[in-house]
């Protein structure tokens, strides 16, 4: 019936959307575990994206770059990016002290501690984010 076509150029829109969505919202996640102020920065653009139905995404988007694909594209990575960065930066800071602290007195580096404790850790809430 011709829709094949379609549905898979819809799929991959969606894939690559969420990808990049990610690829964008996990690292901005990480940096506002990390730091407060970046945090501080980061909430109130988020919360105001989130607010915001989908809708809104489309028309400035539609007014610059026209009905197509790049449209869809940029309102599902505006619309996917606030939960990516959101459960990031929550699983993150979720890992509990004690556990960093463990990490600390057995020798890990900063880096080691991160990487082997924390992100394991808050592995699962991050995924709930690319879920979302």
């Amino acid at each position: 019936t011709g829709l094949w076509e379609k549905t898979m150029a819809t799929v991959y829109l969606c894939g690559i959307s969420a990808f990049i969505a990610c690829l964008i919202g996990i690292p901005i996640g990480l940096a506002a575990a990390r730091s407060d102020r970046f945090e501080k920065i980061v909430t109130p653009v988020i919360d105001t994206l989130q607010v915001l139905p989908s809708f809104c995404f489309i028309i400035p988007v539609v007014m610059l770059f026209r009905v197509g694909d790049v449209t869809a594209m940029i309102a599902t990575i505006a619309f996917a990016v606030v939960p990516a960065i959101r459960y990031t930066s929550h699983g993150i800071r979720q890992v509990p002290p004690a556990l960093i602290e463990a990490a600390k007195v057995s020798g890990c580096t900063p880096r080691q501690t991160f990487f082997r404790v924390q992100l394991p850790l808050a592995l699962p809430e991050i995924m709930l984010g690319v879920n979302q």
